[in-house]
């Protein structure tokens, strides 16, 4: 049966591809359900998703359906990690949670530098 979590991701960007590889790892216990927005199964499940808000950050749909995106998705998937508590913790509070806003929204805007290699993160540095 698959996970009620769902993260939706650029299956396309090699830098994201990489850290869903690692999210993967620390998901022991199969908790999340890690699809590629290109994926029949991505965008066609979540009538509520735009395709650019997909192409801006990560989208994570917690069980009840509830969607974050970005940092705030990371700081709920971590909630469900093995040991995660502390990590959502931290994220969790004012000052990191902005922090980890500004951080989330440059890596996504600078992916291409990070090892992307796909036409749509060269696409997306163009001015």
């Amino acid at each position: 049966m698959p996970a009620p979590n769902e993260l939706l991701y650029d299956g396309d960007c090699g830098f994201c591809t990489r850290c869903v590889r690692v999210l993967a790892a620390w998901d022991r216990y199969g908790a999340i359900r890690m699809v590629p927005f290109q994926a029949p199964e991505g965008l066609s499940g979540h009538p509520d998703l735009a395709f650019e808000d997909v192409q801006k950050a990560m989208q994570f749909y917690d069980a009840t359906g509830k969607r974050w995106a970005g940092s705030e998705a990371f700081r709920e998937i971590a909630r469900l990690m093995p040991l995660g508590a502390p990590v959502a913790f931290l994220l969790g509070l004012p000052i990191i949670r902005q922090l980890a806003a500004l951080a989330y929204g440059w890596i996504a805007r600078n992916r291409y530098r990070l090892g992307c290699n796909s036409s749509g993160c060269e696409v997306s540095r163009r001015p």
